[in-house]
């Protein structure tokens, strides 16, 4: 799916990661995040359909997000993931790492699941607490999307990975309340102890991907910071 502004002020797109646990969601789904995104910097926002687990574990939905990626890095662009897209957004650009393509040159993850094995204690003292998703369906997700593969393996849990300071600038959103909030924390530390900035903002009281909640003021303040994030970036 390709999300065009009304008024197109960037000559840059953004690569977009759906989420949904690798189970479920799609493009469509993930409109309340990726339309205000879209407006708000004034970029083109292409969001790959990628297939879905259990039906297609990993790699499928990094072979078909890499595909589109592979196209969008013969020019500058930037990359978003939300949950699992997140995940996704970082297996992309380690992917590319490795085949020698160019890495974007700036990147947003909200709530990133970015590691399978569901490490964190906020797993235990946020269940129940986090609207959103529960424990348990995060371990069913896992256990459908990694099936007969390594959990530790940094294509599936790409905190697991090594970021160089040539990865772009990154911003992590999370909530108080976010089921995996342990791991944006731990994902901001990996990123900085391997040379790349980061701009960890930890919102009170919300929970994970409250961005998807369009009526929110916080969500929308978030997008906003993002969009400023990535203007930035690119212009930089």
């Amino acid at each position: 799916m390709e999300l065009v502004p009304v008024a197109p002020t960037a000559s840059w797109p953004i690569l977009y990661g759906f989420g949904g646990g690798f189970v479920q969601g799609s493009p469509v789904e993930d409109l309340p995040i990726a339309a205000p995104l879209c407006a708000a910097t004034g970029a083109r926002v292409i969001i790959p359909d990628y297939r879905l687990a259990p039906e297609h574990p990993w790699p499928a939905a990094v072979d078909d997000g890499f595909a589109v990626y592979r196209e969008m890095a013969r020019r500058p662009f930037a990359i978003v993931g939300e949950s699992a897209g997140g995940n996704l957004a970082l297996a992309l650009m380690l992917r590319a790492r490795t085949a020698g393509l160019s890495l974007p040159l700036a990147a947003a993850l909200l709530s990133p699941w970015c590691d399978l094995s569901n490490s964190g204690d906020s797993l235990s003292f946020n269940d129940g607490r986090d609207p959103s998703l529960s424990a348990r369906s995060s371990w069913q997700a896992a256990q459908y999307y990694v099936g007969e593969n390594a959990v530790n393996d940094p294509g599936i849990s790409p905190v697991n990975g090594v970021f160089d300071p040539g990865f772009p600038p990154f911003v992590i959103t999370t909530g108080t309340r976010d089921l995996h909030l342990s791991q944006a924390v731990r994902l901001s530390q990996v990123l900085r102890g391997d040379g790349a900035r980061v701009d960890l903002q930890v919102w009170d009281g919300l929970w994970h991907v409250f961005e998807w909640y369009d009526h929110l003021p916080e969500a929308r303040c978030s997008i906003r910071r993002i969009a400023a994030h990535l203007k930035s970036c690119m212009a930089g």
